[in-house]
């Protein structure tokens, strides 16, 4: 496994004005990678973002291992971890694991589902999980909502939309998270979800030029599903969409923001408020 810190949570210089108060590790848990960083009580980063490939099948004891590799690694860098947020792809619900799109599957997105390891994270007990093993309470959410607690202002009803292996979403009405959609397997056009339209192996497929068309697409058709007071649109490739998609969206409701993938660390923290 590899990370893009030479040392793995290295100090930033934040760490050293941030109010730090109870620190925070956040694990932002994609298809194919995870990412994590220590984050202050406000959800400064404190340390060096931390990336691991995810390798495939991927059952929950591996997925438990890389969690508690990470924070004892945090630890031994000198943070102190009083709690544990974790996003996570899918249907989280309590902290618990109603269904989950990636790692059920036998070589990754995409690919045929492996039904024991679908046995093993469908209905799986998350946070009470990692407070029983690690000792550290636990907030586990959906990814998409981890993103957009670092993002919401608290006025009207907020919506994020990531764009990386598939579809991510979730919203907020005056700062309280609402019910998760998982919007990314609802059909967006015959015979196609969300996730088949718009997902990481389609943009490669057909390029940067029609895969933000897509994307600008698919904004245009959630606008009046929601009629957003703020919508956020990020993740992985939000990088990707093109200077007349960005342009685009900024149609679709009177405030539209791209923001960057790493934003969703930031969230963790803020989910304890």
């Amino acid at each position: 496994m590899s990370n893009t810190a030479s040392t793995p949570f290295a100090r930033n210089r934040a760490a050293e004005t941030a109010p730090l108060g109870p620190l925070t590790l956040a694990v932002d848990c994609g298809g194919g990678s995870i990412k994590s960083a220590v984050c202050a009580v406000d959800g400064t980063l404190v340390s060096a973002v931390h990336r691991i490939p995810v390798t495939y099948p991927f059952p929950v004891i591996q997925w438990l291992d890389v969690v508690g590799s990470l924070l004892d690694q945090a630890n031994t860098a000198g943070f102190t971890i009083a709690r544990l947020s974790v996003g996570l792809p899918g249907m989280i619900r309590g902290g618990v694991v109603v269904y989950t799109p990636h790692y059920i599957r036998s070589a990754g997105p995409h690919t045929p589902v492996d039904p024991g390891i679908a046995g093993q994270w469908n209905g799986l007990r998350a946070a009470p999980r990692f407070k029983e093993r690690f000792g550290v309470p636990a907030i586990v959410v959906n990814d998409s909502e981890m993103h957009g607690a670092a993002l919401i202002t608290g006025s009207g009803l907020e919506v994020t939309l990531t764009f990386g292996t598939g579809l991510g979403s979730s919203h907020f009405l005056d700062g309280q998270l609402q019910a998760h959609l998982e919007l990314s397997h609802a059909q967006f056009i015959e015979g196609t979800t969300y996730d088949q339209y718009i997902g990481e192996h389609v943009r490669l497929q057909i390029g940067d030029d029609a895969w933000s068309f897509r994307v600008v697409e698919v904004v245009r058709a959630l606008y009046p599903v929601f009629r957003w007071d703020a919508v956020f649109v990020g993740g992985g490739n939000a990088h990707n969409l093109t200077p007349h998609a960005l342009e685009t969206l900024t149609q679709f409701g009177p405030s539209v923001r791209v923001v960057a993938n790493r934003v969703a660390l930031s969230g963790a923290a803020k989910l304890w408020d």
